[in-house]
């Protein structure tokens, strides 16, 4: 998906999401069916939707471990001034095992194994 070893990802309830772009604006569908997103997968082993403009990847719906259903996973480039937002730093670290040798600990993280 990120075509590096890292992604940085958070969680929102699904009913406050919101799709904006400059040729339209609109409420994502978890089946798809927003005009602006494409999809690709299903809510078993997860939906990855897609900006059918640009290809950028924006939204994953999964089960969570610990999450209520209603969660999506969204990419936080793809938040309106995510780099300004404090409540978008890194809080925990997943798949901690397969860590690259030369990869600091990142200070003031949750370090998960797995995910």
């Amino acid at each position: 998906m990120t075509g590096t070893s890292f992604a940085h990802n958070t969680t929102f309830p699904f009913s406050s999401l919101t799709v904006s772009t400059r040729q339209s604006e609109g409420q994502s569908t978890k089946d798809g069916t927003d005009s602006v997103l494409s999809t690709f997968g299903d809510l078993e082993s997860g939906r990855r939707q897609f900006c059918r403009i640009c290809g950028t990847g924006l939204f994953l719906f999964a089960k969570v471990p610990g999450e209520e259903d209603d969660q999506v996973i969204v990419q936080v480039g793809a938040v309106d001034d995510s780099y300004q937002d404090e409540r978008l730093r890194p809080m925990e670290e997943g798949f901690c095992k397969r860590r690259e040798s030369w990869m600091p600990d990142m200070k003031g993280t949750k370090v998960l194994e797995e995910w």
